[in-house]
């Protein structure tokens, strides 16, 4: 009786469908909030950026600056002759010494003041082979760090976005490379001619991108799918029905709302943006094993 009543049993749970199945695993795009976009491959083109303020017109202060050089030249100039006049009567001495000494000294005096008048010079955009900046068109001053010079050219491409609230971007072209570095600061203006500056007034400021390098094709995400743990920068990546694991990244240039990223990714790969920073938080939740 006991075995006819187990078959029984037996039976009916297989007539009722009772037979023990595995939960399908959640596909992660089923997660509420959650959404994935691809791994891209992107031209990437470099840029520094720097903090700049738009200029008055530089014309008439670069005439200045150039009249200002070539006075300190020509100062300069006399003095070394005299200098070499007086050293050369001096064999026979014919000359009293203090008069050679104080020839010497303007002779110093003289070569700082040109140096002064070229580094203001180069501060407007002007010195030797630098081109002319056009009349009567208001500039853009960038500070750029002294790391960063070598990597500044003249004709480079210049985007600049002031901060007046808006998201407007002026574009513009470097000048002249920099000739001068502030000692004080490291930062060595450079200036850039400024396509529509007339719509600002002199004195605003705003943030400055200058093209640095040649275009490169990088692997790229959208920005809001990097989160920071407090020691590494990393990604959720998300493949078939597997819950999304995080990969750690490096991260290189942005491009608008993506950046660049270097790490175990391959073009394709999706990666969660919105919900990523849920995801992080989620993972520094402790489990319920941890409280046992």
């Amino acid at each position: 009786m006991r075995c006819l009543a187990l078959l029984i049993v037996v039976a009916l749970a297989g007539g009722c469908g009772l037979e023990a199945k595995e939960a399908p695993a959640i596909p992660a795009a089923a997660v509420p909030g959650l959404e994935t976009q691809p791994v891209t491959e992107i031209e990437l083109q470099p840029e520094l950026s720097a903090w700049a303020m738009v200029a008055p017109p530089l014309a008439p202060a670069l005439r200045d600056a150039r009249a200002e050089r070539q006075a300190a030249e020509a100062r300069a100039a006399l003095a070394a002759q005299q200098l070499k006049r007086l050293l050369a009567l001096g064999a026979d001495s014919a000359v009293p010494a203090k008069e050679i000494e104080a020839a010497h000294a303007e002779l110093e005096m003289a070569g700082a003041a040109l140096a002064r008048a070229r580094a203001q010079e180069a501060e407007f955009g002007g010195g030797r082979g630098a081109p002319e900046l056009l009349a009567g068109a208001a500039a853009l001053s960038i500070q750029v760090t002294q790391r960063d010079l070598a990597r500044v050219h003249a004709g480079a491409k210049v985007r600049f976005r002031p901060d007046d609230g808006s998201a407007r971007e002026l574009p513009g072209s470097v000048a002249g490379e920099p000739r001068y570095i502030d000692p004080m600061t490291g930062l060595a203006p450079v200036v850039a001619r400024l396509d529509g500056a007339e719509t600002l007034t002199p004195g605003t400021t705003g943030t400055a991108w200058i093209e640095a390098g040649p275009l490169r094709r990088v692997l790229s995400v959208p920005r809001n799918a990097v989160v920071f743990d407090g020691e590494r920068f990393h990604v959720f990546v998300v493949q078939g029905n597997a819950s999304p694991s995080p990969r750690v990244v490096e991260l290189g240039e942005a491009a608008g709302d993506r950046i660049e990223v270097r790490g175990e990714l391959a073009a394709g790969a999706r990666v969660v943006t919105t919900g990523a920073a849920s995801l992080q938080s989620a993972a520094r939740l402790p489990s319920a094993g941890d409280d046992e």
